[in-house]
């Protein structure tokens, strides 16, 4: 959950939109966005800065807050419609992007095995509405979501 500082509203990555205070309903304008590792980052963009882990609080900023065994997922919307990938059911995939479907709209696939990378775009390469997140979270919220599942 996001939290507005200047409204005191709450909002839901995983549903695009605010969830209380006075924007709840108000939907988040979808802004493409591609998690990667350090090294492929570094690699691509080579004079970028980072902050340091030195923030003056004791965190485990190296440790995952959501456990090793949590399943990731690439989650697309699409025109009202749902779609997940597994990286489980994306591991099993010879050739990238895949071409598939979500609701009527033709999308690309694309995931990166050695980097853990996904992300989606339409037929032109444009971004198509598409997060990474835990499985269990997507069904959570998107019960009557498609699953792909690798031929």
């Amino acid at each position: 959950m996001l939290y507005d500082h200047q409204t005191g509203s709450l909002w839901s990555q995983i549903l695009s939109e605010a969830v209380t205070g006075p924007e709840s309903g108000t939907a988040l304008k979808p802004f493409p966005l591609v998690e990667t590792t350090w090294k492929d980052w570094k690699e691509q963009y080579p004079e970028t800065l980072v902050l340091s882990l030195k923030t003056g609080h004791v965190r485990p900023y190296q440790e995952d807050p959501y456990g090793i065994h949590a399943e990731r997922a690439l989650g697309v919307i699409v025109g009202g419609q749902t779609k997940a990938y597994t990286f489980d059911q994306l591991k099993k995939v010879k050739q990238f992007p895949l071409r598939d479907r979500v609701g009527e709209q033709n999308v690309l696939i694309h995931f990166r095995k050695e980097t853990q990378k996904a992300w989606a775009t339409d037929a032109e390469g444009e971004p198509v509405e598409s997060f990474l997140t835990y499985f269990r979270a997507w069904e959570s919220f998107y019960p009557e979501s498609e699953s792909f599942k690798a031929p």
